[in-house]
């Protein structure tokens, strides 16, 4: 089973960004995401969003984090691997954090 994680954006946009250990295929990451948002009562974020959001398989470096930020490390993706990089699959598309930012809440795709 895929474990998908989130990171929180540290500019207190509301916003996160999901991704996984390894280099998952495409099909089995977006199935992740999408049973993720649905076991986490996230409906208002539509599966035609997640289909279509870009999937990169990039290295994730886990680096300490200055500043003023409430946080005390920091995500840096790179695209070739590097010293303390690990292989990761990213959803590349900031999902608001909150319910009531969705802008698509008052589209209908259906």
């Amino acid at each position: 089973m895929i474990e998908v994680e989130e990171s929180i954006a540290l500019d207190d946009s509301g916003q996160m960004q999901l991704w996984a250990r390894g280099h998952v295929p495409w099909g089995e990451f977006v199935h992740a995401v999408m049973a993720l948002l649905r076991d986490g009562q996230r409906s208002d974020i539509p599966e035609w969003v997640i289909v279509q959001a870009p999937v990169r398989h990039l290295y994730q470096r886990q680096i300490p984090r200055r500043g003023s930020a409430v946080s005390d490390t920091q995500f840096l993706h790179q695209e070739t691997p590097g010293q303390g990089a690990t292989p990761v699959t990213v959803l590349d598309f900031w999902l608001p954090l909150h319910p009531t930012m969705t802008p698509w809440a008052s589209m209908d795709r259906t």
